[in-house]
């Protein structure tokens, strides 16, 4: 076979090689168990977190080297975080619930976002939208950061 002819059909083939490979990637592959078990698993830390108001159950949930950042400008680490929470505890009237909850894994690390809505008597009063990231280490998820947003209403002009 011609040197022409070869180069030709080894450029052919890599560049099928190339497309259906570019097709693979555009497809998404299934949730592994693990995915999935790990997805409960962060879901129901976000709970038990929203509901913690003791320094020994939010030691469970926040590592070591857990900070937060807070609207004053200060950087909280884990114990000042929970001594915060456990100072502060909150208005028994108002109830909170988790809505719109994303996790997304990038390895060993996972990303949770979602809102906070707290309502009184039935009526919503205010919304959070937040951001925790959680890495797994000793075979067991801890949050290592975490950042939430007042939501503000607005009109339609933006006010």
């Amino acid at each position: 076979m011609p040197i022409s002819r070869y180069r030709g059909i080894c450029l052919l083939a890599g560049a099928l090689a190339l497309l259906a490979n570019a097709g693979a990637l555009g497809q998404v592959a299934p949730e592994s168990v693990d995915t999935v078990r790990a997805r409960t698993v962060l879901l129901q830390l976000e709970s038990r977190w929203l509901a913690a108001r003791d320094s020994a159950a939010l030691s469970r949930i926040l590592a070591p080297d857990f900070v937060h950042p807070v609207a004053s400008g200060y950087f909280l680490d884990r114990s000042q975080h929970i001594a915060w929470v456990v100072d502060h505890p909150p208005d028994s009237t108002i109830d909170r619930r988790l809505a719109d909850m994303r996790v997304r894994f990038y390895g060993a690390t996972a990303i949770v976002t979602g809102t906070v809505i707290r309502s009184r008597g039935g009526s919503e009063i205010g919304r959070n939208v937040f951001t925790d990231v959680f890495v797994k280490r000793d075979d067991r998820w801890q949050a290592i950061s975490a950042e939430e947003t007042m939501v503000r209403t607005y009109d339609r002009k933006g006010h």
